[in-house]
């Protein structure tokens, strides 16, 4: 199987800046992007995940195409992914679960995926390569039967079919990610891998379907990123994107309780699990408020952890920490050997409580790149 591999680049994803329509994204890289750049790579380029909704998707053209490009060379950035697992308004405004709608089954996911493949293969320089992320087939909740199955997994089919189409007519590669997520039809590495290979691909199209492998996602369900990027890599899985993520994990005592409290909003869905003293899930929740509520009464639980995407290099404070990989832990060994991208995510900056916003989102944006650039630099170094 061809492997698209090679030394990572870190990212950072543009998610993290509302912005809808053409003029928004332009905006959010003349401004919000070429500032973290001016700040972190003087000297050079950054690279960064675009997030383009749907609205967006439809409008475009090669004019618009044409400047979006210009304002990313002009700002000393270059594009490696784009983010289109939300599909509608995703920021000052509640999503919650409407961020899985539409799902796979219907053609609203499949045409704008594609349209999204499209707009980043005219940015990619010739030859290049990147990935688009995308909603883990579906939410879970929204019932599905076998047949709605199927039906995702026929247009995830003609999807990688659109995609080696698009290949051969651009000279650019561009892969599909899910991104496993709790709660989802996807939510687990082994879940990844069982759906991949109930898909069947024929092998040229395999390199097309692959993971973005969130590891505040796997974090919250308990599953070790180092051990899920062993399983990817040992079972051939294109990990075409790492989101570089971290979770909350609080002791639930009353000051953890307080912490995780403090945490809650009306915009983004918080999924949270509970875990006894030897690391057994013994209770998980749709959102946050609602694992409060249960927390409260419970006495089986050791530590709580919750999808709720902080700064990577904020550690937390007393009861309330966080997931993030040290720098030196085996993930980023791990990290290294088999993605092209790792992004830093933290979608989240506007509904965290205050302290966590004192360095505003340009300022936090810039330590998290250089916290994570120095754990990266680090991990290629021992492998040289």
């Amino acid at each position: 199987m061809e492997t698209w591999c090679q030394s990572p680049t870190l990212s950072y994803c543009l998610n993290i800046h509302p912005g809808e329509t053409w003029a928004e994204m332009v905006g959010t890289v003349e401004i919000a992007a070429a500032t973290v750049r001016a700040l972190v790579e003087p000297a050079g380029t950054l690279a960064v995940g675009l997030r383009i909704s749907a609205t967006a998707a439809n409008e475009a053209d090669p004019e618009r195409i044409a400047r979006l490009r210009a304002a990313l060379e002009a700002a000393g950035l270059t594009v490696m992914s784009v983010n289109a697992f939300p599909y509608g308004r995703f920021h000052r405004a509640r999503v919650k679960d409407a961020v899985y709608r539409p799902d796979w089954r219907t053609a609203e996911r499949e045409t704008y995926t594609r349209q999204v493949a499209e707009i980043l293969a005219a940015l990619l320089p010739e030859g290049g390569a990147g990935s688009v992320s995308t909603v883990p087939v579906g939410y879970r909740f929204d019932s599905w039967s076998s047949d709605d199955l199927a039906a995702a997994r026929r247009r995830l089919r003609r999807t990688a079919e659109a995609l080696e189409a698009l290949r051969e007519r651009t000279g650019r590669r561009v892969g599909l990610a899910l991104e496993p997520e709790p709660d989802c039809v996807i939510e687990t590495t082994a879940e990844l891998m069982a759906f991949l290979e109930s898909m069947a691909l024929a092998e040229r199209l395999a390199p097309y379907l692959g993971v973005c492998a969130d590891i505040c996602h796997l974090a919250v369900l308990g599953e070790s990123p180092v051990e899920a990027l062993r399983r990817l890599r040992s079972a051939g899985v294109p990990v075409h994107k790492i989101q570089l993520s971290a979770a909350v994990k609080a002791r639930p005592s009353p000051q953890g309780l307080r912490a995780l409290a403090a945490l809650a909003d009306d915009v983004y869905l918080h999924q949270t699990c509970a875990f006894d003293a030897e690391g057994r899930l013994v209770e998980r929740w749709r959102d946050l408020p609602e694992a409060l509520t249960s927390l409260r009464e419970r006495t089986d639980v050791a530590e709580v952890r919750s999808h709720v995407h902080v700064p990577l290099h904020w550690s937390g404070e007393g009861d309330l920490t966080t997931t993030a990989p040290a720098p030196g832990d085996g993930f980023w060994r791990e990290a290294v050997a088999v993605t092209r991208e790792i992004e830093i995510e933290t979608y989240t900056f506007e509904v965290l409580p205050a302290p966590l916003r004192a360095r505003g989102v340009i300022g936090s944006i810039a330590a998290e790149y250089r916290w994570a650039r120095t754990a990266l630099q680090a991990a290629l170094g021992a492998t040289e």
